[in-house]
């Protein structure tokens, strides 16, 4: 194994802890990052963005919904596209998990 081989092994793992102690998913991750960054995302972007199918893009804002973190609203201009944007609770683990993970990396 070489060290580069080495140090990405010791990052997944690293990752993995850090979703482990945020009971957050990998796709939760995923979702909750990608809208801290894009606020107000139209919802079929994220899933695309992320790599996610119409059934798992739902199903993982419905648990970040449920868990009080995401929330959805009706485009203004298109009622036929749903926006996302964290809640309080949802910009407060996005914060505390990019920091953990800005350490490991």
């Amino acid at each position: 194994i070489g060290y580069y081989s080495y140090m990405d092994y010791r990052t997944l793992i690293a990752t993995n802890q850090v979703l482990n102690a945020s009971d957050l998913s990998y796709n939760e991750m995923l979702v909750l990052g990608y809208v801290a960054e894009h606020p107000d995302a139209v919802i079929g972007l994220v899933a695309r963005e992320v790599g996610l199918l119409p059934a798992g893009i739902s199903r993982t804002v419905n648990t970040l919904e449920d868990k009080g973190m995401i929330e959805r609203r009706l485009c203004p201009v298109d009622r036929r596209h749903l926006r996302l944007n964290l809640t309080k609770i949802g910009i407060q683990y996005a914060t505390e998990i990019l920091k953990q993970l800005e350490a490991i990396t």
